[in-house]
């Protein structure tokens, strides 16, 4: 853990992490900024959605595809090849990754997010986990 540490924060001062891709979210790096020198991502934007999606951005047409979301792991975190496009593989089928680090129940609250969704022919949904939502018990982790 070090050692990618060390790596990161080389990366920081060196100027690499100041283009367009490695931005800070609320004081925090998305995976990739993190993640650059294990595997490229291939970010990119749909409209105004907050999120950075991986690529490569995919070639759609309205209800030929099948649209995945979730977080991490749907996103294929340090994976070279995520599980959506295993099955884009498997089954010749058009797919759209729409997995983003840390989502949680509020993710889903995006209009544009959903319309993506909507126009798939099928969607896949990761079932996502709540800490990352206020409650009476826990506050918001990026409060911390």
């Amino acid at each position: 853990m070090q050692i990618i540490k060390n790596r990161f924060i080389s990366a920081m001062q060196s100027g690499l992490m100041k283009t367009g891709l490695y931005r800070p979210k609320d004081g925090w790096y998305s995976y990739i900024s993190r993640d650059y020198h294990v595997v490229d991502y291939q970010p990119y934007k749909i409209g105004n959605l907050p999120y950075d999606f991986r690529g490569p951005r995919p070639d759609l047409k309205e209800n030929n595809y099948v649209a995945f979301t979730g977080a991490a792991q749907t996103f294929g975190t340090l994976s070279r090849e995520p599980f959506p496009d295993l099955i884009k593989n498997q089954l010749n089928v058009d797919v759209l990754n729409l997995g983003t680090g840390g989502a949680g129940p509020l993710h889903f609250l995006h209009e544009e997010l959903l319309s993506e969704i909507n126009k798939s022919r099928v969607a896949v949904i990761q079932v996502l986990s709540a800490r990352s939502v206020e409650n009476s018990v826990l506050k918001d982790c990026t409060e911390l």
